[in-house]
């Protein structure tokens, strides 16, 4: 929509460059999974993972089954290292669980 504060005349319907995702809340983690833990993963179940491939802090696409993976990491007891990366700030509540609308595949 050219009326639009972010409209990019660059960007059109057939080739475009930006995506809105809708996420919503499904529940908090029971604690949170640091980075550093799935990195631990990144040379087994988690290597396609686009967090690895091509890091920066944005919305990226998961798969199913990288997803489920971190979820199982959520039911084991967190590395020693990790943990304590963890409580330096971040909160005691956990991340939250989304579940994204709308997606392109």
């Amino acid at each position: 929509d050219p009326a639009s504060q972010y409209y990019d005349a660059s960007s059109s319907r057939d080739n475009p460059k930006w995506w809105q995702v809708d996420l919503q809340l499904v529940r908090r983690l029971a604690r949170q999974v640091s980075l550093e833990e799935m990195k631990a993963h990144k040379q087994g179940s988690l290597a396609g993972m686009a967090l690895f491939n091509r890091p920066r802090l944005s919305v990226q696409h998961v798969t199913k089954e990288e997803w489920q993976f971190v979820l199982g990491l959520e039911g084991h007891e967190a590395p020693a290292a990790a943990a304590k990366a963890g409580a330096s700030g971040r909160g005691s509540k956990g991340k939250a669980i989304s579940k994204q609308e709308g997606s392109k595949e």
